[in-house]
């Protein structure tokens, strides 16, 4: 895990995403660094869990370091442009 909580040390996984977006965007937390929580998160909880049936963690890294780079470019993003996703549908 990247070891980055917030002062009063709640883990990024209770933050809601609002609240991440809103550190993301002030930069003090990279979307890469906010997916790469999450990705630890799971890797520790799903094997018990079984939550997650299809995981693309390199894909979601990507797509964090994509949207980290349009954050520094200056590009205008949404409001939880920056905050990955969870798919609940897969196909059967």
């Amino acid at each position: 895990m990247t070891g980055k909580t917030p002062p009063d040390t709640t883990p990024l996984h209770w933050w809601t995403a609002r609240a991440l977006a809103a550190a993301i965007r002030r930069r003090e937390l990279s979307a890469r660094e906010v997916v790469s929580w999450h990705l630890d998160r799971i890797a520790g909880l799903n094997p018990r869990l079984n939550a997650i049936v299809s995981l693309r963690p390199q894909q979601a890294l990507d797509e964090a370091e994509a949207a980290d780079r349009r954050a520094r470019a200056g590009e205008t993003l949404g409001p939880l442009h920056e905050i990955g996703r969870a798919s609940c549908r897969e196909r059967v």
